[in-house]
């Protein structure tokens, strides 16, 4: 018998693992040190989704390991973005829009 509670865990690690690749790639276009810090907004995501929940849940793990602060929704008109990419995990397809510190 298979250890559905194992495989949910398999599959939200695998999918924070996917969004920290997504982040750091999207610094790293945006020419960000490791120092640097950030503001990452994630746009585009279904209210309740799988991505927006395991996001919500593994928030302080993505913010330790990229140095960037996760935000889930449109960015406000006021900001500036750095560097805006698209990404498409597990049939999900998002924006992710890089705010450097000196625009937040």
């Amino acid at each position: 018998m298979l250890n559905i509670k194992c495989e949910d865990d398999l599959l939200k690690e695998g999918i924070t693992r996917e969004i920290i690749n997504r982040i750091q790639q999207c610094r790293k276009s945006g020419k960000l040190t490791h120092f640097d810090h950030a503001t990452i907004h994630i746009v585009g995501l279904e209210p309740n989704s799988l991505l927006e929940n395991v996001i919500a849940e593994q928030k302080d793990a993505i913010k330790n390991q990229t140095n960037s602060t996760v935000i889930v929704g449109e960015v406000s008109e006021k900001y500036s973005i750095s560097c805006k990419e698209s990404a498409k995990i597990k049939d999900i397809t998002f924006d992710l829009c890089l705010l450097t510190d000196n625009s937040v």
